[in-house]
């Protein structure tokens, strides 16, 4: 486009004179649009600029005190008549600073060096050039100068000779190039359509000069696609452009055929080449596009070749590379080529809605044809029955059919009833699944089928340990499968759209999808130069995705700032799939609502307990809480130390989603995050964020996905540690949390020793009920009752296990059995106690107890007064060689005993040991009594201030004793056999069979479940702290520590040292560090004051060890 001409004029004028002015234009000129660039309700054609209003301080008229800035103002119209006359009238203003402006149309500068002097307004009218208006719109902008902070604009007045007014539109950002045809189904070896190009390719991390014009006498090495680079071994700057090869024949049959070539994703930019002539270029690292290259091909063999630079503007707005702490630069998804005939389906977007009783559905298509000619449609449900067979005349261009569906079944995440629908154009069948379900939100829910939802969400990233954020064939589905067994409804795509394959997995599977923009920490949303690929980049991500029926709403950004360039992209969105809402996941902890006018769905991260009286307090749309409930992860010290704190995890979670669920417009989150983000490189370079997800990065389940599984089932029993026993009857009050499912939909299996049934329990979602189980043998006191709860689909939903035996009351006493009587004898050195065939021995200079069972040694020295701090030692990201961090687990320093004394009584033994510690003084107090067990109490005042993570004692054993058993009282009344949280259970100090790993796990894929990984310290089920012990015992071969406790509040960890075990017996263990999980756990810190006393007491006694 030439440069127009155009007329300028400047001048200041009041405020009053402006409004009615009309000598500017022919008396016959209309005002077609005028826009209040301060006012979001009188801006209906700004795209870019944000809202200000200028202080006092600014002497300017009071009508034009509202504002919008930006380095570039843009304004868009529609509806514009080709042959009528256009002019711009606009306000431009300033505050102290001067600015300097120029205005362009349709990207055409037209004007430029226009100066707003310091503290005032001018007026500038421009023609609005013919060459503009000739395709039914223009962009009208202004635009600051170098020297300038921003433009501002109070207002722009459109005057024309026709009095159509001009509407609000989007500018053409050539949306109409994105193309994803429906690639025909291959429908035996005599009919192909389309060949995988996946494999090996040649690679060189240089582009060479001639290149495309190149061979094979490069020193070309293989590499696989799909994957990256970097994870192949290759280390290349991100900004340097790489080659890649690749040779294809085309088949004969294909005579007469378009042929195309479809990228699932390349990052992040690159340069397409067919046979040395460039077929087309794409920018953006996580969405497909596809190129016609039908002119560049021969019959025969062929060479693609490919450009391909890590680092572009999409990197850097996806904050991609630097997510995963490397360069992501490669063919990281399929590669496709196929062919369609000449006349051939371009394009189809398929709609499902239900009458007003959900009953009956109407399948809306849109189908976009290359040519005129019959399509042929045949709809079948699961089974292949037929519901719709029909061929249809259609057009070349679009076509919009709706057609009826008599009573289909709904899909939802609970009952997901996938249907086919079979699109044949001249010989070639497409096939998409189609799902009935109408999405719709109210101002306090989601609404599928006319039912309110809950999400039972989890942030997901593509990640794999080798091959960074291009997984291996088959993942997709997996992650499905686990998240779906673990009760999770929905998957966000943090924070870009994944594989496709997710998507046909979770349409088969039954998953809800979040797919979000590939956007994160993006700070430049009102940056003209990132508005183009903003919105094509969500564009792409819409049309690829919009025929999947699990998606449920889009998420345009994580973390970003928002602004026109998003408000635009919004935009686009809605035009393209009208029938989902959209949300934004803000970084905020607060409620943000700048996108209320955009987005259907507020979004927040990790509000904590305060969200509760955020969210009642706001009542304009449902909230979701995008991150809550963030894994410890940070706090990598204290991980490597104790593993216990993943278990400990669950309580924090389903204190939130407790919060959650019974806050209206809470409409349910996404818990952080969902798979470890860990990528091992070479021999010792570890990189990402690390181990914050229930899954670890080989998709084996940690102690959180349980808690998740608990959390988050529909079958939420209520006493479920108290449920009512008779004779022969057990009673459990259960409410079904589900959205969908009736649980006499479900199967409701119990059994009690030999004897077992089914149940059917009448209760909808949403409500609540009694459930009896009747053995018709009676109820055996003692023998447990199992309830399992399985979905239809085949997994288990949820298992409880019922006590028959009413739980005792806790008491502060221990029985001590009649036994042996006690001995005691004083050396100038020591003090002995012999009690049953155990000896106590108390070093009188250093307080130190030994004991032994007979001549087995079983304590060394101790005890020890344990006053481990809360650490969040652990770098946010891992960037580098692999840290192994030291175990954290502080006692008292310089511990200086006093003169131990003795009391002997006619019913045992006391010993008093006072003792000195540099944080610390006080005394542990020994009773013996007949029988085998020793009370030791400890009793401290505090000389320092402390937030402790556990407080107690601890001793030192043989490293002989690599064995913890222990009872418990758990969160739950069942545990997998191998979570480190099970009630009852035996742990080894190390598994011979298991990789030795790093606090984010083994190098190697492991072929043990993840509590039996093991580093220097033991596995992770041996010295992961077991909470509210009843029993525990840490034992060798041929003696034992017992340690018991008749109620809630003990604790013990068994850790392994160079020469010797450590077991810690605590009275207080929290659930650590993490500072993103603090925000719901820092309320139960102890924050011990100088001054305060330190106390507990515990049970043990040194015992031979019994099989």
């Amino acid at each position: 486009m030439n440069t127009p001409s155009f007329f300028l004029k400047t001048f200041s004028i009041s405020s009053a004179f402006f409004w009615g002015l009309s000598a500017m234009a022919s008396s016959a000129d209309h005002t077609v649009a005028f826009d209040n660039l301060g006012d979001s309700k009188q801006s209906e054609h700004l795209i870019s600029g944000s809202p200000y209003v200028w202080p006092d301080s600014v002497p300017t008229s009071v009508e034009d005190r509202n504002i919008a800035f930006a380095k570039t103002v843009s304004l868009n119209y529609g509806q514009v008549q080709a042959d009528a006359t256009y002019t711009a009238e606009i306000v431009l203003s300033s505050d102290q600073e001067q600015r300097q402006v120029s205005i362009s149309v349709d990207r055409e500068e037209v004007n430029k060096d226009i100066t707003i002097p310091p503290n005032s307004e001018k007026t500038v009218v421009v023609n609005i050039p013919k060459a503009a208006t000739a395709d039914g719109q223009f962009e009208l902008s202004i635009i600051a100068g170098a020297k300038s902070t921003n433009a501002a604009v109070s207002s722009v007045r459109i005057l024309s000779s026709s009095s159509t007014r001009l509407t609000a539109c989007l500018p053409d950002f050539g949306l109409d190039t994105i193309q994803y045809t429906p690639i025909p189904i291959n429908s035996g070896p005599d009919t192909i359509w389309s060949h995988s190009l996946n494999g090996t390719w040649k690679f060189l991390p240089k582009l060479p000069t001639e290149f495309p014009n190149t061979n094979l006498n490069h020193a070309w090495s293989d590499i696989e696609v799909p994957g990256q680079w970097y994870n192949q071994g290759h280390d290349i700057p991100k900004e340097q452009a790489t080659a890649y090869l690749h040779q294809f024949k085309v088949p004969k049959a294909w005579k007469n055929r378009l042929i195309k070539l479809r990228f699932d994703a390349v990052f992040s930019d690159c340069e397409v080449y067919i046979n040395g002539k460039s077929a087309g270029q794409h920018t953006g690292g996580f969405t497909p596009f596809e190129l016609d290259i039908t002119e560049a091909t021969v019959q025969g063999l062929n060479t693609l070749a490919l450009r391909v630079t890590s680092w572009s503007l999409a990197d850097q707005m996806a904050s991609a590379s630097k997510y995963a702490c490397h360069n992501l630069g490669g063919i990281s998804r399929d590669v496709t080529l196929f062919s369609v005939p000449q006349v051939h389906l371009k394009d189809l977007f398929i709609r499902t809605d239900f009458d007003d009783q959900f009953q009956n559905a109407t399948l809306g298509l849109d189908l976009d044809m290359s040519g005129s000619g019959k399509a042929s449609l045949h709809l079948v449900d699961q089974d292949a029955k037929t519901i719709h067979k029909q061929a249809y005349s259609l057009q070349a261009g679009s076509n919009t059919l709706n057609i009826p569906v008599q009573q289909p079944e709904h899909w939802t995440p609970e009952t997901p009833n996938l249907y086919t629908l079979k699109v044949t154009v001249d010989g070639a069948t497409s096939s998409h699944p189609v799902g009935f379900r109408e999405i719709t939100t109210t101002k306090t829910q989601i609404l599928v089928n006319g039912k309110p939802v809950t999400i039972r969400g989890i942030n997901r990233h593509e990640a794999h340990p080798l091959r960074g954020r291009s997984l291996p064939k088959g993942l997709w589905e997996k992650d499905v499968f686990l998240f779906r067994d673990a009760n999770v409804n929905l998957i966000r795509t943090c924070h870009y759209p994944p594989a496709l394959h997710l998507g046909t997995a979770s349409d088969q599977l039954g998953m809800w999808l979040e797919i979000e923009g590939p956007f994160c920490w993006e700070n430049g949303p009102n940056n003209p130069s990132h508005r183009d690929l903003t919105v094509r980049q969500l564009a792409e991500m819409v049309k690829a995705w919009r025929n999947h029926p699990s998606v449920l709403y889009w998420s345009i950004a994580n973390e970003s700032s928002w602004g026109q360039n998003f408000i635009m992209a919004s935009k686009v969105m809605r035009e393209l799939d009208p029938t989902r809402p959209q949300t934004f996941n803000w970084m905020s902890q607060r409620l943000n609502i700048a996108d209320e006018a955009q987005c259907e769905l507020g979004n927040i991260h990790y509000p904590g307990f305060n969200g509760k009286p955020t969210a009642e307090k706001y009542t304009k749309r449902p909230l979701l809480f995008g991150e809550y409930a963030h894994l410890n992860a940070y706090n990598r010290r204290e991980l490597i130390t104790d593993p216990g704190l993943r278990d400990q995890w669950g309580y924090p979670l389903a204190e939130m989603w407790e919060t959650m669920w019974n806050t209206s417009n809470i409409t349910g989150g996404a818990i952080w995050s969902g798979i470890d983000d860990t990528f091992f490189i070479g021999d010792n370079l570890t990189l990402g964020y690390g181990a914050w997800g229930p899954l670890d990065p080989w998709r084996r389940p940690k102690p959180e996905y349980w808690h998740m599984k608990k959390v988050y089932s529909p079958v939420h029993v209520i006493n479920r540690h108290h449920p009512k026993v008779t004779k022969n009857t057990l009673s459990i009050q259960i409410e079904n949390r589900g959205d969908f499912l009736n649980f006499n939909q479900l199967e409701f299996n119990w059994q009690h020793g030999s004897q077992g049934g089914s149940l059917k329990p009448n209760i909808a979602p949403r409500d609540s009920g009694v459930i009896t189980v009747t053995p018709p043998l009676g109820i055996r006191k003692g023998t447990p009752i199992t309830l399992n709860v399985n979905h239809p689909l085949g997994y288990m939903i949820d298992r409880y296990v019922f006590p028959t035996t009413p739980k005792k009351e806790a008491t502060t006493s221990v029985t001590h059995a009649a036994g042996k009587p006690i001995k005691s004898t004083t050396t100038s050195e020591n003090i002995t106690v012999t009690q049953e065939d155990a000896s106590y021995t108390i070093n009188r200079k250093t307080g130190s107890l030994s004991a032994k069972y007979g001549n087995h040694p079983v304590i060394q020295s101790g005890p020890f007064l344990l006053m481990t701090p809360l650490n969040n030692e652990g770098n946010t990201q891992m960037k580098g060689e692999t840290k192994v961090f030291a175990p954290f687990h502080e006692i008292g320093s310089d511990g200086q005993s006093g003169t131990p004394t003795l009391q002997s009584t006619d019913t045992g033994v006391t010993i008093r040991v006072p003792m000195t510690y540099k944080e610390a003084e006080g005394a542990y107090t020994y009773t013996f009594r007949p029988g085998k067990q020793v009370s030791l109490s400890y009793d401290f005042t505090l000389k320092t201030n402390i937030n402790p993570r556990q407080t107690g004692i601890s001793f030192n054993l043989p490293s002989a004793f690599n064995e913890l058993a222990w009872q418990r009282h758990g969160q739950w009344t069942y545990y997998p056999e191998d979570h480190i949280g099970r009630l009852n259970g035996t742990a080894k100090r190390h598994n011979a069979q298991a990789i030795d790993s790093i606090e984010i796990g083994p190098r190697q894929r492991p072929i043990t479940s993840w509590s039996q990984d093991n580093n220097a310290l033991g596995s992770n089920d041996f010295r992961s702290t077991k909470h509210h012990i009843r029993l525990a015992r840490l034992s060798s071969s041929a003696a034992s520590l017992r340690v018991v406790a008749d109620q809630d509040g003990t604790h013990i960890q068994a850790m392994a040292l160079e020469n010797s075990t450590k077991a810690s017996i605590l009275g207080y263990s929290n659930a650590g560090c993490e500072r993103f999980l603090r925000r719901l756990t820092g309320k139960n810190d102890q924050h011990l004051k100088a001054g305060k006393r330190l106390t507990g007491t515990i049970q043990f006694s040194v015992e031979r060890n019994k099989p």
